[in-house]
């Protein structure tokens, strides 16, 4: 659903980006594959979780054009609730 999005917005700015906390880029690449994901996939560590204060799996950030967190979603969400946050940033 959020590459979907993605690729529908991505036209007007929306990019986005899938973060892996744990694992390895080889494992990353095999989730992003399984999940249909097409966006970049990046292996974070413990500092940047503690930074963007992730609490729980999925964790979703709107980051703004400024590059300041706009929202934070835990949980699983509807496409209609992330197209209505991703619209307030664009």
């Amino acid at each position: 659903m959020l590459q979907r999005l993605a690729d529908e917005l991505g036209p007007r700015g929306l990019a986005l980006v899938t973060v892996a906390l744990d694992g390895s880029p080889v494992r990353a690449a095999r989730m992003a594959t399984r999940l249909g994901l097409t966006a970049p996939i990046v292996v974070g560590d413990t500092p940047l979780r503690e930074q963007f204060l992730v609490v729980s799996y999925p964790w979703t950030l709107v980051i703004g054009r400024d590059g300041r967190a706009v929202s934070a979603f835990r949980g699983v969400h509807s496409a209609s609730t992330f197209r209505e946050a991703f619209e307030k940033v664009l």
